[in-house]
């Protein structure tokens, strides 16, 4: 069965304010090993506009320079299930999306922890 885990965690930052901050993360399988090539879709709210992103071979991705907003976050990946979720980005703020918030199960079991 595969598995795709997220956790949505803000981290407030040292670095100074420059009124953009940062949304980084990590998408990994239920066994914690990386998932490449998964597509991450950030959506600032108050704008309905979007960044795309493709997570690397070690499942990292990162969108800089995003103004303090509410976000939506979806991430996608063929034979998984789509995963999203939301927060608040502030500004000189870095936002991680990491491991063990969300468990989602592959299309095929219909299993959603």
């Amino acid at each position: 069965m595969h598995f795709l885990i997220i956790l949505i965690a803000t981290i407030g930052t040292l670095m100074a304010q420059t009124g953009t901050g940062v949304v980084r993360g990590t998408v990994l399988d239920s066994s914690r090993a990386s998932v490449g090539k998964a597509k991450v879709t950030l959506t600032n709210q108050q704008t309905n506009i979007s960044r795309e992103s493709a997570s690397s071979e070690e499942g990292l991705f990162y969108f800089g320079s995003m103004p303090p907003a509410p976000y939506a976050v979806i991430v996608e990946m063929p034979g998984f299930k789509k995963w999203n979720g939301k927060f608040d980005l502030e500004a000189g703020q870095t936002a991680v999306i990491a491991h063990r918030r969300c468990t989602l199960a592959n299309e095929s079991s219909g299993a959603l922890h």
